[in-house]
C-alpha cells in the first residue's frame, strides 16, 4: 500500500493511493499447479476540502482491476464512491461503500482458502446505497452503516462495529442485521476478537 499527496492548497487535498497484492501459490495436495492470484489492485482517489470551523467534506473514489487481471472482460470495477462530513471526531457519509462491519477481523491473521476470513464477509460487507457514521475517540473507534433497500436487488443491512485498546490488547465487537432481497426474515450476524502483540510473536 502506498499513498501519496498529489495536491494540496487553499485547504484543498487530493490524496492517490494504491493497493496492489499479487501472490504466487501452489495449493497442498496431488496434482496441484502453482498459480498466480490477485488479492487487490486498486487505486484509490481521496478528496478534500476544509470548509472552516472544524468541519470537512470529503469525497472517495477506488476503482479495482482485479478482474481485469483475473481475465475478466470488465477493464475495471468500482469498488467505492462516497461523498461526507466530518466535524470533529465525527464523520458521516453516504453512495457506495463498505459497510462498518467489513472493519471486523484481525489483519495479521493467516489466510485459509477454505473458510472466509469470517462471518461477515460471508454475509455482505458493501452496498450501493449505505448511510455510514464514525466516530473516532481518543481510545475508541465507533462505526455504524445502514444499507437502505433502494433496489429489488439489494438487500436491507444494519451494521455497528466497536473497537478499542487497553495496554497493548485490541478488543473489538460487530453486529450486522440483514435481509436479503426477496427474504422475509431478517439474519443476525456478530462476532467478537482480541489480539495482543508480544513482540515476538
Amino acid at each position: 500500500m502506498n499513498a501519496a499527496t498529489v495536491y494540496e492548497k487553499d485547504g484543498f487535498t487530493y490524496k492517490l493511493n494504491g493497493d496492489f497484492q499479487i501472490q504466487f501459490r501452489q495449493a497442498t495436495g496431488f496434482d496441484e499447479r502453482a498459480e498466480v492470484e490477485y488479492d487487490d489492485m486498486e487505486l484509490k482517489n481521496y478528496v478534500a476540502y476544509d470548509l472552516g470551523n472544524d468541519l470537512t467534506a470529503f469525497g472517495r473514489l477506488d476503482v479495482g482491476y482485479k478482474k481485469a487481471a483475473e481475465g475478466s472482460q470488465d477493464a475495471s470495477n468500482l469498488e467505492e464512491a462516497y461523498v461526507g462530513l466530518k466535524y470533529g471526531v465525527a464523520s458521516f457519509s453516504f453512495g457506495k461503500q463498505d459497510f462498518a462491519g467489513d472493519e471486523f477481523g484481525i489483519e495479521e491473521a493467516y489466510e485459509v482458502e477454505t473458510i472466509d476470513e469470517d462471518r461477515f464477509d460471508g454475509v455482505e460487507t458493501a452496498g450501493d446505497d449505505t448511510i455510514r457514521v464514525d466516530i473516532e475517540l481518543e481510545n475508541v473507534y465507533i462505526a455504524a452503516s445502514h444499507e437502505m433497500d433502494a433496489a429489488d436487488q439489494d438487500g436491507e443491512y444494519y451494521d455497528l462495529f466497536v473497537a478499542t485498546e487497553l495496554a497493548g490488547l485490541e478488543l473489538a465487537a460487530a453486529y450486522q442485521q440483514s435481509r436479503a432481497a426477496g427474504a422475509a426474515e431478517s439474519a443476525d450476524t456478530w462476532g467478537v476478537s482480541a489480539s495482543y502483540d508480544f513482540g515476538f510473536m
